[in-house]
């Protein structure tokens, strides 16, 4: 996303006024003193003629750039949206009665698969969609319990083949060194006129634990409302205080009805750019 912004140079226009001395005598004075008193009148002519003047227009300087172009060297974007991805639901393998894994499955810019994840009955439904020059993702969310959550999610890396308790995992994930950044960064935009809560997230791979998932970290609360605007968070304040920061594994954004406005269960956010910077990065 690119803002771009203007400035104006305004010049001011001096006036030059020309006084006309008096010869003024007083009592008991020398005859050179009224020259300096008569001057008086000259001096301050000029400044109340530009007070008399209309006030130089308020120039309110342009908005920075909410999304930098060209982005920096130390910014490494994890996902732009601007490759087509099938986002379609796959489809149900009538005996097991589960997903058929997709063949195709959509990849971030780092090579690592990306979609959309839900919880208790949330369901995140992710469009990819144009908005000027630009496409983004659209996130259309529906909550119908009281603990729904849903949201995406961006792997890191690409997955890998490993064998484990001699057993093959076709799709286990790698660590990624988080180590050399400091912040996360993405765009935010309501997609339905209202604002929204939501959240970034990282979380962390523990070789381990169930489902390969360690601590999964938010950030702050995020609000959504009818302008883009660009939300940024240090990894200190954020990552558990046990997060191995060696072990990234997935970031994304999460969306959760507990913290939605009272009575809302639906509802629709635009999402472009999320990305990851480097400690020496500005």
């Amino acid at each position: 996303m690119k803002a771009f912004g203007t400035t104006r140079d305004f010049s001011g226009v001096i006036f030059s006024i020309a006084g006309l001395a008096l010869a003024v005598t007083a009592c008991g004075k020398p005859a050179a003193e009224p020259a300096a008193t008569a001057a008086a009148p000259a001096a301050t002519a000029p400044a109340a003629q530009a007070a008399a003047q209309p006030a130089a227009p308020v120039v309110t300087p342009p908005p920075a750039a909410v999304w930098p172009d060209p982005v920096p060297e130390t910014w490494l974007v994890v996902n732009d949206y601007e490759t087509t991805a099938d986002l379609s639901e796959p489809a149900i393998d009538p005996r097991t009665r589960k997903p058929i894994p997709k063949v195709n499955k959509p990849t971030n810019l780092l090579g690592g698969e990306w979609g959309d994840v839900g919880f208790n009955a949330g369901k995140c439904t992710l469009e990819q969609v144009r908005d000027g020059n630009n496409t983004i993702l659209k996130v259309s969310f529906n909550m119908p319990a009281e603990t729904s959550e849903c949201g995406t999610f961006e792997y890191l890396m690409p997955a890998i083949e490993k064998r484990v308790d001699n057993r093959l995992i076709r799709n286990y994930p790698q660590s990624f060194d988080l180590r050399p950044y400091d912040r996360i960064t993405a765009m935010v935009k309501s997609g339905d006129g209202k604002e929204h809560n939501l959240r970034l997230h990282i979380t962390e791979l523990d070789p381990y634990a169930s489902q390969l998932q360690g601590y999964a970290s938010p950030t702050e609360n995020i609000v959504a409302g009818p302008e883009w605007r660009r939300v940024e968070f240090q990894l200190d304040k954020t990552l558990h205080q046990f997060f191995d920061r060696r072990h990234g594994k997935l970031i994304g954004l999460r969306i959760r009805v507990q913290e939605l406005a009272e009575g809302e269960t639906s509802g629709v956010i635009l999402f472009d750019n999320i990305a990851l910077i480097k400690k020496t990065g500005n």
